[in-house]
């Protein structure tokens, strides 16, 4: 009986022996061919998803997008180039839109007229209400157009005003006019006047800022109503009519910094083309000279008087005896002869009383003169500044600079 029951335990067991042993050997093979079809599948489903014919039957615009930012090709495969792409941008390209007000307009009107060339330049100025010209602001300003009506707009702002929204407007506004070939549009106030051939707020005297411009082209002075005559002695309209001299001479120098030294007198002289000459009684590093001394304070008035800037700047210099003999722009022409620019700075106090106590320094200069070649494409090179040089001079009283391209031997030091 136990003879029995054993052996129908015993085949049992056998078969499955068998059978596991058979199924461990099928179970790859199945495997790898499982991989290999649903690799296959993989490929060919790919190579359908991404093929020109299937692109083109579910999205008919994908082609049309591809032509849009293709190059045009000829027959044997050479690139065309179309000149007009490839045209550098000039003025006329440019269209200024320029917001204004109704009620300062018989004032401001006469900073656009300083820079405005209406037969070089467009743009429009928006306006808040109608307004009266004469004939002659019809020939020397941009013609003038009405802000749409913001009535519908929410403005909640108590501390602000409601011109905000006009004036965040005239920028699609002067988009929907559709003119044609033009390629940037310029915003700016009635109270800003730009430097066009070039295309920061700060409040108080702008001396320090624009003696130490950066090495970029001046664009534009902002919001003329709330800060200094750029020039002593004259009203805003005059200075900038005393700035558009060397402007009209070189106005890719306009502003531009050097520095240089006299080692025999132990002078630093820094030269800010077209606007002063600063001439300090000590030798200083020409980074430290780079930094805009701080004769100007914030837009925001909360902001700390050092650390509120987006540029490094150095404190102003209360000791008179420390500052340094400031000449301001009076005069510039062009000598044909040379193909050369001179420049006459005369002595201003625009930094305050001079120092009394009886000390080597530039005392008995009244008068610097700067000769300058114009380059019009310095902005096409690598930026650099120029460097100058003290030159021998006849004349008592009166200091030479030339400033130019830096030799292989100088260096701005």
């Amino acid at each position: 009986m136990k003879s029995d029951t054993k052996e129908p335990e015993s085949l049992l067991c056998d078969q499955g022996m068998r059978y596991h042993h058979s199924y461990t050997k099928t179970l790859p093979k199945y495997s790898v061919w499982f991989l290999l079809f649903v690799t296959l599948a993989y490929f060919f489903y790919s190579v359908l998803l991404i093929s020109p014919l299937n692109l083109y039957n579910q999205n008919p615009s994908f082609l049309s997008r591809q032509s849009i930012i293709s190059l045009p090709i000829q027959k044997d495969g050479a690139l065309i180039q179309n000149p007009k792409t490839l045209e550098k941008t000039q003025l006329r390209h440019i269209v200024f839109g320029i917001a204004a007000s109704s009620n300062l307009w018989h004032r401001r009107k006469s900073y656009i007229k300083l820079w405005w060339k209406p037969k070089e330049m467009r743009g429009f100025v928006w306006l808040d209400k109608p307004v009266k010209n004469n004939s002659d602001d019809q020939n020397t300003l941009p013609p003038l157009k009405i802000s749409g009506s913001t009535k519908n707009f929410k403005y909640t702002n108590s501390k602000g005003s409601r011109s905000a929204i006009r004036i965040s407007r005239i920028v699609s506004e002067t988009v929907r006019l559709g003119l044609q070939d033009a390629r940037w549009i310029v915003m700016g106030d009635d109270d800003t006047f730009f430097v066009a051939e070039n295309l920061f707020d700060v409040y108080g005297n702008l001396l320090g800022l624009l003696t130490a411009h950066p090495i970029a082209p001046l664009v534009s002075l902002h919001h003329l109503d709330v800060v200094d005559p750029i020039f002593p002695y004259v009203n805003r309209v005059q200075a900038l009519q005393r700035l558009k001299v060397p402007m009209k001479l070189d106005s890719a120098g306009l502003m531009q910094q050097s520095i240089c030294y006299d080692k025999s007198k132990g002078w630093t002289v820094s030269v800010s083309w077209g606007y002063a000459v600063q001439i300090f009684r000590s030798k200083i590093s020409a980074r430290e000279m780079e930094k805009p001394q701080r004769t100007f304070v914030n837009w925001h008035m909360s902001s700390d008087s050092n650390t509120g800037f987006a540029f490094n700047t150095r404190p102003f210099i209360r000791n008179p005896c420390q500052r340094p003999n400031l000449y301001m722009l009076s005069n510039a022409l062009f000598n044909p002869s040379t193909n050369r620019t001179a420049s006459e700075y005369v002595k201003s106090r625009a930094l305050g009383l001079e120092c009394k106590q009886n000390k080597a320094g530039p005392f008995g200069i009244h008068r610097v003169v700067v000769y300058k070649k114009p380059d019009p494409y310095l902005w096409d090179k690598a930026r650099r500044r120029n460097c100058c040089r003290i030159l021998p001079s006849k004349k008592t009283g009166t200091l030479r600079i030339d400033v130019g391209d830096c030799g292989e031997s100088e260096i701005i030091q």
